[in-house]
């Protein structure tokens, strides 16, 4: 029986990696596996004989009554956290009781018996599991309060037996959790960028793209992303594309290449091969070369945010704003009008302005301010 339930079992345990809103489900079904009330897996890190807890996963009615387990057990007064009250885990693998880890007539475990009782839980059995960097993994099983029923070794056989699934799933789920979160911060990032970024193949197919560079296909005469991959409006162009992107293969190599060069709005493109296999050497799945497309539309105004350049330069907001527009193409006679402010008025903000960035003319002021990295690398603020 145990063996046909963990055969059925470990497609969904593995699976929570991918889905990790399945872990309660899984929980749940290991909970009514072991006639238990509660299934929790926990992770702990050790440190000078203390356990801190870095993160949980509940069942259906763990998460339901949250708030009151955490109000009356996880917290640090829970006395398994304490190492110098508990004893400490054994082995990797060891299935423990509260009463194989406190001596006996310990009024601290009498105290946390008190508390499990007033959320409606009892005696309690836990697998553990050795993990790196000092840590434990733990599925902690709680009978109801009242039943008292000791859990026998057909349960701790399936603990043992759920014991190196568990550690692997678990660990699967941290390491596919990591890389959302570095992906998640990586297009949070780029997504700030006014340069266009789009990865793609060799025969053109986009694998990922900034919204910089959905903006600039999507607004663009000359280039688009239709069905997935790269599409020129004309054949000169699609032509070009297509040995442009086969040239490139060094890792170290850099192309250049503008599309729709002989009208309205180009976009110059800059080609980067990324080495995959120094990436991801073991990929099981080879998806061919990968090239980093670097776009920018010459004719797309350059958006500079004057607090930016104030904090940069160290300008008053009035300041910042003239080099700001400056910056953006405005004459000082502009500026003075749009403002309505004298002429005489912007040309002295203009020489605080010198002297404060060190610029001694207007030409190698607006230089300097296109080429800062508010205006190199950043979009304006959402």
């Amino acid at each position: 029986m145990s063996g046909n339930f963990l055969s059925a079992l470990i497609p969904d345990l593995y699976g929570c990696a991918d889905k990790p809103s399945n872990w309660s489900g899984v929980l749940d079904r290991i909970s009514r596996r072991m006639n238990a009330r509660s299934a929790v897996i926990q992770m702990l890190r050790c440190a000078d004989d203390v356990l801190y807890p870095e993160w949980d996963l509940r069942d259906s009615l763990s998460s339901e009554h949250a708030e009151s387990h955490d109000r009356y057990v996880n917290n640090e007064q829970n006395p398994r956290l304490n190492l110098k009250i508990a004893h400490g885990f054994s082995g990797a693998g060891a299935i423990m009781r509260d009463e194989e880890r406190f001596k006996p007539g310990c009024p601290h475990l009498a105290r946390l018996r008190e508390r499990l009782a007033l959320i409606g839980l009892g005696r309690s059995i836990a697998v553990v599991l050795k993990i790196p960097m000092n840590r434990r993994l733990i599925l902690l099983l709680h009978r109801a309060s009242g039943d008292g029923r000791e859990f026998l070794s057909r349960d701790e056989e399936f603990l043992s037996e759920l014991a190196p699934h568990l550690k692997q799933a678990v660990e699967l789920s941290e390491k596919v959790s990591m890389l959302r979160e570095e992906t998640a911060v990586m297009k949070q990032f780029t997504d700030r960028m006014n340069t266009g970024i789009i990865v793609v193949d060799r025969r053109g197919a986009v694998r990922w793209r900034n919204r910089c560079a959905e903006m600039i296909t999507r607004q663009s005469q000359h280039l688009a992303i239709v069905g997935g991959r790269l599409r020129c409006s004309n054949a000169e162009d699609r032509r070009r594309i297509s040995r442009f992107l086969c040239q490139v293969s060094s890792p170290r190599q850099r192309l250049l290449t503008t599309i729709g060069a002989s009208y309205r709005n180009p976009i110059q493109i800059l080609a980067i091969p990324v080495d995959v296999q120094a990436v991801q050497p073991s990929t099981m799945r080879p998806r061919g070369a990968a090239i980093a497309l670097l776009l920018s539309d010459p004719d797309g105004e350059v958006a500079l945010s004057p607090s930016d350049i104030g904090e940069l330069f160290g300008l008053t907001p009035a300041e910042a704003a003239l080099a700001a527009a400056l910056g953006e193409g405005l004459t000082l006679h502009d500026y003075a009008e749009r403002h309505g402010v004298s002429v005489g008025t912007v040309r002295n903000q203009l020489k605080c302005i010198f002297s404060k960035t060190g610029a001694a003319r207007q030409p190698e002021l607006v230089r300097l301010l296109c080429t800062s990295i508010p205006a190199r690398a950043l979009m304006e603020h959402p």
